[in-house]
């Protein structure tokens, strides 16, 4: 038997099936919940494989530092699906206690506050979803009105403040288009460890395997699958250095870029290079994401870090108390 098809035949599912809208089997595919740390995990498993060093890129963030920390005994040796269940939910869960999230409402202390624009502060944060766009305002309301009043004034000054033009940054629906972009590399992922064990018809056999009535992981055309190997080989390629990558590919990004710039940010960038300054305030897992999406995609995110102030402060007022619900916090209050 040819050595090929002895690595193809080591290729455990759990290496190439990410997938859980095609799978009957749930020990397959990953969920929504899982789904950017398995896009970081997977994909710097590739990287080092292909000889990165994990060491000397997770000193430039913290929260990667504590995540591979967590990791420590299954990576980079073990797939994520081979990770029990349990075992990644406590991580993630230990994981995501220090990294910051965005929630729909949340208090923060004063020192969160521009004092210098009435408190107001508009800015890019960086969270799980990736990048979103928040502000942090002080409230005063009075407890002499009816909960549904306040409730309503405050729903009032939201359609009065809400972004509409198109081209801001505000995500109407939280991730949905980095999920699917992210669940598209993944993918890609998938088929190029497939390709790489095997060739091109074992590849598509092997993909069926276990999938009950679903189609293969691709159309069966080697045209298909090739492309998908290249853009996964792409992003591991450029894993180290996301920024720096997308502004070779197009040598036009720049000078776009530059011209978005807000005073400001023109003013921090300083005599930097555009990238390095850019790498300096997207985190790295953010800007990973920016290689998983199309050219036009990417550049709208990359402006957005051009055009709106990273304020270092939305990446901790997260760690404040939570409100998802207006009424229920009112409510509460009134019964202490």
């Amino acid at each position: 038997m040819p050595r090929q098809d002895k690595n193809f035949e080591k290729l455990i599912r759990e290496e190439w099936d990410f997938n859980p809208s095609e799978n009957r089997d749930t020990r397959f595919g990953v969920s929504d919940d899982e789904l950017y740390d398995c896009f970081e995990y997977e994909y710097s498993r590739a990287w080092v494989f292909d000889g990165g060093a994990i060491e000397a890129v997770i000193q430039k963030s913290s929260s990667l530092k504590r995540f591979y920390k967590l990791f420590a005994k299954h990576f980079p040796s073990t797939p994520w699906l081979k990770i029990p269940a349990e075992t990644r939910a406590a991580i993630l869960t230990q994981h995501r206690k220090d990294s910051p999230s965005f929630p729909p409402l949340f208090r923060c202390g004063l020192a969160a506050l521009d004092t210098t624009t009435d408190g107001l502060v508009d800015a890019i944060g960086f969270g799980e979803q990736g990048l979103v766009h928040v502000t942090a305002m002080p409230f005063v309301f009075s407890w002499h009105y009816p909960n549904g009043e306040i409730v309503a004034a405050f729903e009032k000054w939201l359609d009065e403040n809400e972004p509409k033009a198109s081209d801001h940054c505000k995500v109407k629906k939280p991730g949905k288009d980095e999920r699917a972009t992210v669940r598209k590399a993944l993918k890609a992922l998938g088929a190029m460890r497939l390709l790489k064990a095997g060739d091109y018809k074992s590849a598509v056999k092997r993909s069926k395997i276990g999938r009950g009535n679903a189609q293969e992981l691709f159309a069966e055309k080697a045209s298909v699958w090739n492309s998908a190997a290249k853009q996964a080989d792409r992003i591991i390629k450029a894993w180290a250095t996301p920024i720096q990558d997308l502004f070779d590919r197009n040598i036009n990004l720049e000078v776009h870029l530059s011209s978005q710039l807000s005073k400001e940010n023109a003013k921090d960038c300083g005599n930097k290079a555009l990238a390095t300054w850019m790498a300096e305030r997207a985190p790295l897992p953010v800007a990973r994401r920016f290689l998983t999406m199309s050219r036009e995609k990417a550049e709208e995110r990359m402006s957005w870090v051009c055009r709106f102030p990273v304020d270092v402060r939305a990446q901790h007022v997260a760690k404040a108390r939570r409100i998802d619900n207006w009424e229920e916090a009112l409510m509460s209050k009134r019964r202490r």
